[in-house]
């Protein structure tokens, strides 16, 4: 079953804390790339930032450019 991202969590400075999905269902955004990374949500993609090494999601769809432009809860 394949997950969809409704809505973003955001610390103070901007950054993603969570992720909420269609189902309801919460995660952290480092659990939410390793359930992305096995294909499990359908509407974001793991992307490298070559500079850092670090794994971030980005929406594969045209309805938002960043994960940051999410609806928040």
């Amino acid at each position: 079953m394949k997950h969809t991202i409704v809505a973003v969590r955001k610390f103070r400075d901007g950054s993603i804390q969570s992720v909420k999905f269609k189902d309801g269902n919460v995660l952290d955004i480092d659990r939410a790339v390793n359930v992305a990374k096995a294909g499990l949500i359908d509407n974001v993609r793991v992307e490298l930032d070559p500079a850092t090494g670090v794994e971030y999601l980005e929406p594969s769809s045209s309805d938002h450019k960043k994960l940051q432009d999410f609806p928040i809860f």
